[in-house]
């Protein structure tokens, strides 16, 4: 076995160059996902101690008004921590765009700040606010900022000094509304000043919340639930409340673990599938040289060698570059792309102050997963290949028996007409593992060029369409029912409600609309005349896949109520989440008068008290979000995408490479005959042209119908329904990004077989 050992040596110097581009293949993806699995399992730590350090609430309830002291004092007869946050959403002075600072109050018992840098604020005209957004911004510590003079109760513009940047356990992610289907961190930020400056406010601006913390800390699931049913029920006995958000629910809190959650296995995922098919390269270039070298193995096999001695000598080299990987990679991902990601979720979520922190799972996934998978595949399908007898190896005879007919069309292909035709065939047959491997690569990563791709597109069709299907300029969510003389507004019911997700296995908030037949804002609808039948939008549909004839069941989150409707029609135009019926029906299940109102759809501002106004949605709060999503998502995507490049032309390289050296001797023998480089290159490299062509368009539908799951599962996470748009342009591009990286390594193949010396060649034969 020593003398063995040598050759492990030996052969990775004389194949350098395929060792070093397979090293590389496999040093990228593991740097890469070895710096993302210590980066996310860093903020993950941090995150858990943001919200344990910050006593994060466990729900809050959003008031018409102020609470008495009466409902409070019966929500902490819960076993509660009840703490009372009134806020108002300041606007910027100075700013030409719509931004926001949500003010609150200093914290004392529930969802305390921690302080990334500074001071809590303590005197006049002091603020500390969330570090995301004063970064976003290029605010520090020691600017003013202004708000405007319409918040204020003396109407005149106040200017805050900031004193602290900080991060809130309840906003570690930047939702302004709970339902929205992206946070803002650019244009929404939080902000606390001391208890004796909140008189500066307006009244009318200020929205009455509470926030709650369980004394119990080890409640079950089955008893939080409950028990956020009975505080919401208790609070709603002023019939005052707008909305109750549980922990669980509340975006702001948890849409980072949940992002988390489905980005790891993802791109755990991503490295053992490409391991695969790295292991798929190894196991054909190890055939190929058992091909070559059969004699010599025929030799060690009569001198009393175990074939397992010889499997293991032959896939030593690829775990040896797989260890090597795995150890450089992360090195370079417990620095590099550790910092890398980092500024991902940095850009992102407000946490306290990165540290980094060992992670033993990110270890075994990079370090001893890939090992496993290399030398287990490859064990597996090289023991299969060595199953020959002694004198088949010394004979050469390394293929199974086939029929007579086959056998004897073999014979006789040589005085075929066209030899090149003929002998073409005879080489894709024998390299037909080979060909299959590029048709996998070719579909692995067109489905990440056309995902990354699509993206930006993606994103602004998106906001295009929150925009310019709003059902009008200025949809009113009001306190109270309040009067008013413009003809052209429309009243409507709306409550928060929920409808059950059964991939995500969590409750999905919606807005429940009743409106009347004769809106001018719905003039293609024709509302179900049955109390057990619903109209839902067109995102309700895709994100439920429920459709016309299907059951839904809607929760009313206040009410404590839900109900089992038919679905009639799908509402092609609005892009949110919604369902819609007579409102007439509506009022009646929610115990209200026939004619209740709480809202307005208008074309025109109306002239209402704001005291009276809980929400507006117009085309201003529909802005930023395109953009918001693709510079989150972008480092992703564009990392995506050039480990994609890499990989595929890598991947095609090696494949490319294994073919003509494992034909070496028939090149050599073909340029004895007078072939040119031209005519050989059609045999070896134009099949696999025309094997990466037909991949390239058949394989297109498949590729649309992956890429559009991976995307329907992956953002279900998104408060609302995102749906990937692939234009032919995108097809267009990940086609020719494939063709164009192709062309590059089919040039640097056809020169190698020109500068090929078949007198070398068939020297080293000899």
């Amino acid at each position: 076995m020593r003398n063995l050992n040598k050759r492990i040596f030996l052969n990775l110097k004389n194949q350098w160059s395929k060792n070093l581009l397979l090293f590389i293949l496999m040093f990228c993806m593991i740097s890469i996902t070895s710096g993302f699995l210590v980066s996310s399992g860093s903020v993950k730590i941090l995150y858990n101690e943001l919200l344990s350090k910050g006593s994060v609430e466990d729900g809050k309830i959003l008031f018409a008004f102020k609470p008495s002291k009466e409902i409070i004092k019966s929500i902490e007869d819960e076993n509660v921590i009840v703490e009372e946050s009134p806020y108002a959403d300041l606007k910027v002075d100075e700013s030409k765009e719509n931004k926001e600072i949500r003010i609150y109050k200093n914290r004392k018992n529930i969802n305390i700040p921690i302080i990334n840098y500074g001071t809590i604020a303590k005197n006049k005209n002091e603020i500390a606010i969330s570090r995301l957004y004063a970064k976003n911004n290029n605010l520090k510590i020691g600017d003013n900022i202004t708000f405007k003079k319409d918040f204020f109760t003396d109407k005149k513009e106040h200017t805050f000094k900031i004193v602290a940047l900080i991060s809130v356990s309840d906003y570690n992610c930047s939702f302004k509304k709970n339902n929205d289907l992206m946070f803002n961190s650019t244009d929404f930020g939080i902000g606390l000043i001391s208890e004796n400056e909140t008189n500066l406010i307006d009244k009318d601006k200020l929205k009455y919340q509470i926030s709650y913390r369980f004394k119990d800390r080890n409640l079950s699931k089955d008893e939080i639930y409950k028990k956020n049913k009975d505080i919401v029920k208790i609070a709603n006995k002023s019939k005052t409340v707008l909305e109750q958000i549980s922990k669980k629910d509340n975006n702001a809190i948890t849409y980072l673990i949940d992002d988390m959650s489905g980005d790891r296995p993802m791109m755990i995922a991503m490295l053992c599938l490409m391991v695969l098919l790295l292991s798929f390269i190894f196991a054909l270039s190890i055939v190929s040289k058992i091909q070559q070298e059969s004699e010599i193995i025929g030799i060690l096999l009569a001198n009393g060698y175990k074939k397992s001695e010889l499997v293991f000598n032959y896939i030593a080299n690829s775990i040896i570059i797989t260890f090597l990987s795995a150890i450089l990679g992360n090195i370079l991902g417990y620095t590099f792309f550790t910092n890398y990601f980092k500024n991902v979720y940095y850009k992102s979520f407000d946490l306290p102050n990165f540290v980094a922190t060992f992670n033993l799972e990110a270890l075994i996934i990079t370090t001893i997963l890939p090992i496993f998978i290399i030398l287990i595949f490859n064990y597996l399908y090289i023991y299969r290949k060595l199953n020959f007898s002694v004198l088949d190896f010394l004979r050469k005879n390394l293929k199974h028996y086939k029929d007579k007919r086959k056998l004897k069309k073999e014979k006789n292909f040589k005085i075929q007409k066209n030899f090149l035709s003929s002998y073409r065939k005879a080489i894709i047959k024998s390299n037909k593992g080979d060909y299959i491997a590029i048709v996998i690569g070719i579909f692995i990563t067109s489905i990440l060029f056309i995902f990354g791709i699509s993206a930006k597109s993606t994103f602004e069709n998106y906001g295009n369409n929150l925009k310019d299907n709003l059902i009008c300029k200025y949809q009113y969510i009001l306190k109270v029912p309040v009067q008013t003389e413009n003809k052209d507004a429309k009243k409507y019911t709306v409550i928060p409600a929920s409808i059950y997700h059964k991939i995500r296995k969590t409750d999905e908030n919606i807005q429940f609309l009743g409106i009347d037949e004769d809106s001018t804002y719905f003039k293609d609808m024709k509302l179900p005349k049955n109390k057990d039948e619903i109209i839902v939008s067109e995102y309700i549909s895709k994100k439920f896949r429920k459709y016309v004839g299907d059951k839904i069941v809607v929760k009313s989150k206040l009410l404590n109520k839900e109900k089992t409707y038919k679905i009639v029609d799908i509402y092609k135009k609005p892009s949110n989440l919604s369902a819609f019926v007579k409102r007439e029906f509506l009022n009646e299940q929610i115990e209200e008068e026939k004619d209740f109102y709480n809202g307005y759809f208008s074309n025109e501002k109306l002239n209402i008290d704001e005291k009276y106004i809980s929400t507006i949605i117009d085309k201003n709060t529909m802005e930023n979000i395109s953009k918001q999503l693709y510079e989150i998502m972008k480092p992703m995507i564009n990392s995506l995408v050039v480990l994609s490049i890499i990989f595929l032309a890598g991947f095609i390289y090696s494949l490319m490479k294994i073919i003509t050296d494992k034909n070496t001797i028939q090149i050599a023998y073909l340029k004895i005959f007078g072939y040119t480089n031209h005519e050989i290159s059609k045999i070896y490299i134009h099949p696999i042209t025309l094997t990466i062509l037909i991949s390239l368009i058949v394989l297109i539908p498949f590729e649309l119908y992956a890429v559009k799951e991976i995307v329907y599962y992956s953002m279900l996470k998104f408060s609302g329904y995102l749906e990937l748009y692939i234009s032919t342009k995108t097809i267009i591009y990940s086609i020719l990004i494939t063709l164009i990286t192709y062309f590059f390594i089919s040039i640097l193949q056809f020169y190698k077989i020109s500068k090929m010396s078949f007198s070398e060649v068939l020297k080293n034969r000899e």
